[in-house]
């Protein structure tokens, strides 16, 4: 049981992250309107918010998806992957694209955690590694 909670876990932290990543795109805007100052500290943090986002995406996932042998979780991270890539490389200085590919790929994330997490809900996995 140990296994499958420490990768519903991990998941747990995608969705935190997730989540984070939404409200700090939907914050953003309203933030650089009222409080220009604040910029400089709401700029600096993406590309940490990008590798945290890695780190748990495959802490997560890799291990999940070979204790349940499920893969449709995979597109909806490669996905969210590839837009938080392109928010945070190519779409930086036009705040509309970077809002909306940033927050696409948010929301990608979330569902592949949430995939990942249900399926090792879902699964028997933990009874076949304590049988190894």
């Amino acid at each position: 049981m140990a296994v499958k909670a420490k990768h519903i876990g991990l998941d747990n932290v995608g969705q935190f992250l997730s989540l984070l990543c939404m409200v700090h795109c939907a914050l953003m805007p309203l933030v650089l309107v009222g409080l220009p100052a604040a910029t400089p500290f709401m700029e600096g943090g993406h590309p940490v918010l990008f590798v945290l986002v890695l780190a748990t995406c495959f802490l997560a996932l890799v291990p999940g998806s070979r204790l349940h042998r499920r893969w449709d979780a995979w597109p909806w991270a490669l996905a969210g992957i590839a837009l938080l890539a392109a928010a945070l490389l190519f779409l930086h200085g036009n705040l509309l694209h970077e809002i909306a590919a940033s927050s696409a790929g948010a929301l990608c994330m979330l569902m592949a955690h949430h995939k990942n997490r249900r399926h090792l809900k879902n699964c028997n996995c933990c009874r076949k590694v304590s049988e190894q």
